[in-house]
């Protein structure tokens, strides 16, 4: 079986291996790359190949719990699933569904402290892209024959329903709040839009630029406070100001405001 690895950095992964089993994984260089164990393999991506799960249970729950792999391997885990219906979708707002998932899932992941929980396979975008379906069910049936959920990492498509499964398991009733908010307001801008552009583009603030998106799905105002604070706590910046030159005038001017202040008293 192929298990996702969740760090940037394979090396973080074969050291928690290596710490756990006791025992040294072997680089295997051209032309594979990998770094190998017994029934063990770590690819040149990351990705963790373990043959037998049922001997390497011990294993892949250490693993899992520290965030270095999917937990998707496990097939009796408990997942929060927030589900929301089909109902009011076409073809166009379900590709704008996955398009925001496609262009946004960085931001999101960070927001909701869960590295790669949602991704978008690019064949996917390019394959519904070269021929739009005009339903549900022409979607549901292209999504199906690109490979159904490994095409959408953390969101499935049924007839009746959207589940989201990406957002991480917590006992915390505000954070379950946030996530399943973000769930329904990213939906309702896939239903209202009449187009999402596909187009990844880096992020130099990710406050700001997450905080600018929440206004644009509706999530401002004092009802919303708590949900922006949770996810904001797990973003780099600042969110008041796009750039640091900015954060630093407005801290300039301020200075300069109450200097004079001081000076008239």
């Amino acid at each position: 079986m192929e298990i996702m690895c969740l760090v940037a950095d394979r090396k973080e992964l074969i050291a928690a291996i290596e710490e756990t089993t006791g025992e040294k994984m072997k680089y295997q260089g051209p032309p594979t790359f990998a770094y190998k164990n017994e029934d063990l393999m770590v690819l040149r991506d990351g990705t963790l190949v373990v043959e037998n799960i049922e001997t390497r249970m011990e294993l892949l729950l250490t693993l899992t719990s520290k965030r270095l792999i999917d937990g998707a391997w496990d097939e009796d885990r408990e997942v929060l699933e927030i589900s929301l219906p089909m109902e009011g979708h076409t073809g166009l707002s379900l590709i704008n569904l996955v398009s925001i998932f496609y262009t946004k899932a960085e931001l999101i992941n960070k927001a909701i402290n869960a590295p790669r929980a949602f991704e978008v396979n690019e064949r996917f975008i390019e394959a519904i892209m070269e021929e739009p379906p005009q339903t549900t069910e022409e979607f549901i049936s292209l999504w199906e024959e690109c490979g159904s959920d490994n095409m959408t990492k953390g969101i499935k498509f049924e007839a009746d329903k959207i589940t989201f499964t990406g957002f991480p398991l917590t006992d915390d009733s505000d954070l379950v709040t946030a996530f399943t908010t973000l769930a329904g307001k990213i939906n309702t801008l896939a239903l209202e839009s009449k187009y999402i552009r596909v187009k990844k583009t880096p992020v130099d603030n990710e406050k700001y630029t997450f905080r600018i998106w929440m206004v644009r799905l509706g999530l401002d105002g004092t009802e919303y406070k708590t949900t922006r604070k949770l996810l904001l706590s797990h973003l780099s910046g600042h969110s008041a100001f796009r750039t640091e030159e900015q954060k630093e005038a407005h801290k300039q001017k301020y200075l300069t405001k109450k200097a004079n202040a001081d000076e008239e008293a």
